[in-house]
């Protein structure tokens, strides 16, 4: 029972998330009021009872007018908000600040996104029992064209891979693939270092998979101007996912307008600095999923592709520039349903 409504005059009461803090439970709900997201907090000492606390957050006007799926928790010495905006292109963010229990208000000094793909919402979070903080997030979004397609065929959207949420010691959120992921590897390839010359492309040999895991750890010289891989490509080079890296942006970029029968297309970006002169890449392929991790975690882009099955091809390329791929390797993965 709660014993208190909030403010008069909101819009929607949404996705409460709970949590014990000092003996006591804990609980958020999004909600929004005259164009301004919010996030509601409740206490309770049972589970039972729940008192309302007040306004934990609110948006900043520039911040969504509905705030759906809210999650808030202990990440490290910091708290952590993320939440699920609505109508602003942002549809997530991830709020990182202090916690006062005694006001009920969070108090966020960085804000960022939690994916920079758009196929990325409603993102929420668990506490398992090695004491690490687990994060999945619904694969898709409600302005995707390939929703209808996809409830016609009797199944809607899918879910992120499983990632471990920790604080760096800039205090930025970085998100990994869970270790556990690696119980699914076969198969393994390891390709040794591959050096293209500006313009050079080349096809990775006897490599043809549609469901795989890839690890790249790459340098580029000062003149470099991208570099990067097409996954899932055809023979004929029609259908492809191009991730690159725009060195003089300092630039990740996942373009998806020849991935296959997306529906939707565009491109995806986030900035990303190198470690002097190199990047790691991370990437997970799937039948209709592209999950690449940067930097140990630093940017995150998930997108849904749907090329067709015979589109397996992956070939790096360079231009501008010397690129050396020092460390490429890969594994298939075996269908999670039958690991």
């Amino acid at each position: 029972m709660i014993k208190e409504s909030p403010e008069n005059g909101c819009f929607g009461f949404r996705d409460p998330k709970v949590w014990q803090h000092e003996g006591k439970w804990y609980m958020v709900v999004g909600a929004g009021k005259d164009g301004i997201g919010k996030v509601y907090l409740y206490r309770s000492d049972d589970l039972l009872q729940w008192q309302y606390v007040g306004v934990a957050a609110e948006s900043d006007g520039n911040m969504g007018d509905m705030w759906e799926c809210p999650d808030l928790f202990p990440l490290s010495d910091k708290h952590v908000l993320i939440i699920s905006p609505m109508n602003i292109d942002d549809k997530n963010m991830v709020l990182v600040g202090e916690m006062d229990y005694l006001s009920g208000r969070f108090t966020h000094e960085r804000r960022s996104k939690l994916d920079y793909g758009p196929d990325f919402y409603a993102a929420q979070t668990f506490l398992d029992g090695k004491g690490r903080r687990i994060l999945m997030a619904w694969m898709s979004n409600w302005s995707s064209r390939m929703i209808s397609d996809t409830h016609e065929r009797g199944w809607f959207g899918a879910m992120t891979l499983p990632r471990e949420l920790t604080i760096g010691d800039d205090g930025k959120v970085l998100i990994r693939p869970v270790q556990e992921l690696q119980l699914l590897r076969q198969d393994y390839r390891v390709f040794g270092e591959v050096l293209l010359r500006p313009g050079e492309h080349e096809v990775l040999k006897d490599f043809r998979e549609v469901s795989y895991e890839l690890i790249a750890e790459i340098d580029y010289s000062d003149n470099t101007e991208s570099f990067g891989f097409l996954l899932r490509c055809s023979e004929d080079g029609r259908e492809k996912t191009i991730v690159t890296y725009r060195v003089r942006e300092k630039t990740l970029v996942v373009d998806r307008n020849c991935s296959g029968k997306t529906g939707d297309g565009g491109v995806s970006s986030a900035v990303l600095e190198g470690s002097g002169s190199t990047i790691k890449l991370h990437i997970f392929v799937d039948i209709s999923s592209l999950e690449v991790f940067a930097n140990d975690g630093e940017i995150v882009i998930t997108n849904r592709i749907y090329p067709s099955p015979g589109s397996g091809l992956v070939q790096l390329f360079s231009k501008g520039g010397l690129v050396r791929f020092r460390r490429l390797e890969a594994w298939t993965l075996k269908n999670v349903c039958n690991s």
